[in-house]
């Protein structure tokens, strides 16, 4: 088992079982005898049963050859795996508790990704994210496809396949984090637009797009991205998003460039609210809105509580006019409660998601998001929006 010449040895399972001898694929024969292998290696050394093989290979339905097959496939996968052995094998072995591969830690495709995967971590930790980039590159390299291949699909391989999709899933997250880190940008949208696809009810990476796309001066974009993503939960499972993603949504209706940074803005881009030597785009075809607006934050600047009522089909612009009274609000310290509701939701027809005000960054300045009428604890004068169509 120490030999020079079982140390070349290679064994990957993140994408079809695959053995290397150097950098040569071994011959592992037909397919029963690879989704054999795969599950000699999901089980990492430990024993397994003839028995156990057998229902594992045959799910149940064993012909009445099953047993015979399963020590024909052992001898076959001891020629290829320990060709040079005298006597007994040391790598495929038979015991009282049934067979065990044993597989050097360092010759496993998981075990190399996992470690990749930490030391990336590690190394973003303390900021080194070219480093961790290096490293999270080397990780999600050994994947070749879905992992375990053609044996994802039985049912003694479920748990390993979905803990492996979650890692692989978590590394393409932590690569979209450098990357914004490190300001590739472009790569880092693309990154997350294909893990929301993929996973459209995994918050974090919702987040990671929004903060992507906000970076690359597209915070229009962002928003939208939180509103599809807040639709979606509401009308799948009837929840709010988290309160940090309500936090991240609010630092970019506010330019918070103490949480996300400072966007790069490109000719493309389109901001809610001009940056300082920045000129926002300006909104077309809703001057009487617009102006009405104004005087309401006028009003509420004097001291009176006003309430906007937004209604319409979706994509008629009423999240536009809610950006546009945010960005006035914010050059007159107003505070602005934003509601919404969904027609579908025939119990609640009008959710609060809380308020915030303007010139205000930390977390206590924000009241927790609550449900129902405001209540005797909301804050002085400020403007209450609603936006949505009323459930009927």
């Amino acid at each position: 088992m120490n030999s020079s010449h079982e140390q070349t040895r290679r064994y990957a399972i993140l994408g079809p079982v695959e053995v290397l001898h150097g950098e040569t694929p071994l011959d592992l024969g037909p397919r029963q005898r690879r989704v054999l292998l795969t599950r000699l290696l999901i089980e990492d050394g430990r024993p397994i049963s003839l028995p156990r093989l057998c229902r594992d290979l045959w799910q149940g339905d064993q012909p009445a050859a099953a047993a015979s097959s399963v020590r024909a496939h052992i001898s076959r996968l001891r020629s290829v795996l320990d060709p040079v052995r005298q006597g007994r094998s040391t790598v495929l072995v038979n015991g009282p508790a049934g067979y065990a591969l044993k597989v050097p830690r360092e010759a496993q495709d998981t075990v190399l990704f996992e470690q990749s995967l930490a030391r990336a971590r590690e190394l973003l930790r303390s900021n080194q994210f070219a480093s961790a980039h290096a490293a999270l590159e080397t990780a999600l390299g050994l994947w070749r496809g879905d992992a375990l291949g053609e044996s994802a699909k039985y049912a003694f391989a479920a748990r390993e396949a979905a803990r492996l999709a979650a890692a692989h899933h978590d590394a393409r997250e932590l690569q979209a984090a450098i990357l914004i880190e490190l300001g590739d940008l472009e790569r880092a949208v693309g990154i997350a637009e294909d893990l929301v696809v993929k996973t459209p009810l995994r918050e974090a990476s919702w987040a990671l797009l929004m903060r992507s796309l906000y970076k690359m001066g597209r915070s229009v974009e962002a928003l939208h991205q939180y509103g599809r993503f807040r639709t979606m939960l509401a009308k799948k499972l009837g929840l709010d998003p988290s309160p940090g993603l309500n936090d991240l949504h609010t630092a970019i209706l506010r330019h918070d460039t103490a949480v996300l940074g400072s966007p790069r803005h490109s000719r493309s881009a389109t901001t809610l609210s001009p940056g300082p030597g920045v000129t926002a785009e300006p909104l077309a075809g809703r001057t009487a809105e617009t102006a009405h607006l104004t005087a309401v934050l006028q009003t509420a600047a004097a001291g009176r509580t006003q309430w906007v009522v937004l209604s319409g089909e979706p994509g008629s612009g009423k999240t536009r006019l809610l950006d546009e009274m945010s960005a006035q609000a914010e050059g007159k310290s107003s505070p602005i409660c934003v509601s919404h509701s969904y027609r579908k939701v025939r119990h609640l027809p009008v959710r609060r998601l809380g308020w915030w005000s303007p010139g205000r960054t930390s977390r206590a300045s924000r009241q927790s998001p609550l449900q129902g009428r405001p209540s005797s604890s909301d804050p002085p004068p400020c403007v209450r929006c609603m936006s949505g169509r009323t459930a009927s």
